[in-house]
């Protein structure tokens, strides 16, 4: 699907959509306490909607599905009350939904097989499949590219390496949280993505789980596949890495932009995207405890270390190319593993429009310019290169006209992306 992004605007205020991140984590947590639990979401993202039919199929329920044309989703899920001995789990294009469930279900003693697309069949996961293959569970890939775990979880002690992702360490923490009794995961390299983690560590918190973390070592005190306690109130927050492209916009556009429906204090480490604007030179409020705007300013280049925000690179990158000077981001290899590599498709996307940029092995060196050129560019099916391109044309003015492949790749985390800047793509 194709979209023409000439004479570009973002609107001057926005709802944020539901963090995918949040999402994942409540409803796996939900799916295992003892009480039913009614969610209402925001633009619910395809990632999402494979995490859902994916506890359904471990035996979750579903009841009162309402669904909006713009992805809005409210529904009640009822836990799982029999585990099955096989399940099917379809993660789709989820990186998330694939590396929670493989140690899971690994726990439960579910027989599972999952269904990969795109390029998660390729996405890093040795670590996970080494931990797991050491501790009584096969790991193994049929002919047709389906991933199956077989067995049963064992042992109270296990380690994981912190610098491939963050998602390992969160999905054991969910094994851990479904086994009865204290167990212990150290953490063997340097974390990358913390804020993940401890989103987790939050997370499972407010559903009764006691856990405690000392430097590289995590403690969980599993309470069994059915022991989680529902909050009485808990509601799923906005999305920072969604609303990053926006607040982006108000600081690289003609006027402010202002965000709400997020949480200020919040786990999510995309929050970062509030002081890295401001270290850009751009103006930033906070207006209320759910509310920030972005306004324009006189931007300059910043270096970044992107080891713990690998989300905002992309929209970094185009505040960057808008920024005069030189702007480094580093540390930032895990993102050629992503959707798509990253790092080689924003080096394409910024040299097409002819921002001067370097790639390198963990990192881009972008040199900031005043005018931008026509192109096309493809988003390479992945959703955060997509709205890239829009902060591109934005800043490119009405002069520059782009032209997007793979525009549809945005309903992976913010259907209705296309709508709220008034735009329709084209078949």
């Amino acid at each position: 699907m194709q979209i023409k992004l000439s004479h570009i605007d973002f609107p001057r205020q926005i709802v944020a959509v539901t963090s995918k991140s949040v999402a994942h984590r409540m409803l796996i947590c939900a799916a295992f306490c003892n009480y039913a639990s009614r969610f209402k979401f925001k633009r619910v993202g395809e990632d999402i909607h494979r995490t859902i039919d994916c506890l359904c199929n471990l035996g979750a329920g579903i009841e009162k599905m309402k669904e909006s044309e713009n992805g809005d989703l409210e529904f009640t899920l009822h836990p799982i009350r029999k585990l099955p001995e096989e399940a099917v789990l379809d993660c789709g294009e989820s990186g998330s939904t694939l590396r929670f469930f493989l140690p899971l279900c690994a726990a439960l003693g579910v027989h599972a097989t999952y269904l990969r697309k795109g390029r998660l069949s390729q996405r890093p996961l040795t670590a996970l499949e080494t931990l797991l293959s050491s501790h009584g569970v096969s790991v193994y890939e049929d002919d047709d590219n389906r991933l199956h775990t077989e067995g049963r979880l064992e042992g109270r002690y296990f380690e994981l390496p912190g610098n491939i992702s963050s998602q390992f360490v969160s999905g054991m923490i969910f094994a851990m949280c479904v086994m009865t009794g204290e167990s212990t995961l150290r953490i063997t390299s340097q974390i990358e993505s913390a804020p993940y983690i401890d989103l987790t560590l939050s997370m499972v918190g407010r559903y009764g789980i006691k856990t405690e973390r000392e430097g590289q070592t995590i403690r969980v005190e599993g309470v069994g596949p059915l022991g989680l306690r529902r909050p009485r109130n808990y509601m799923a927050e906005g999305d920072w890495s969604g609303a990053a492209v926006f607040l982006s916009a108000g600081a690289i556009g003609s006027h402010s932009v202002s965000v709400s429906g997020l949480k200020i204090r919040t786990s999510q480490g995309d929050r970062e995207i509030i002081k890295l604007l401001k270290s850009f030179g751009a103006k930033v409020y906070k207006q209320d405890e759910n509310t920030v705007t972005v306004a324009p300013g006189r931007l300059h280049g910043i270096t970044i270390d992107a080891s713990d925000i690998p989300d905002l690179v992309p929209v970094l990158a185009c505040v960057g190319a808008a920024a005069s000077g030189t702007t480094r981001i580093e540390h930032a290899g895990r993102l050629r593993l992503k959707e798509s590599d990253r790092l080689a498709v924003l080096s394409e996307m910024l040299t097409a429009v002819g921002v001067p940029v370097t790639e390198m092995p963990d990192g881009l060196e972008i040199h900031g310019t005043n005018v931008l050129r026509s192109a096309v560019l493809s988003a390479h099916h992945d959703h955060r290169m997509a709205m890239a391109a829009a902060l591109l044309a934005l800043w490119g003015g009405e002069d520059c006209e782009i032209v997007l492949d793979d525009a549809e790749s945005v309903s992976k985390s913010w259907p209705g992306f296309w709508s709220d800047l008034g735009l329709t793509a084209e078949q």
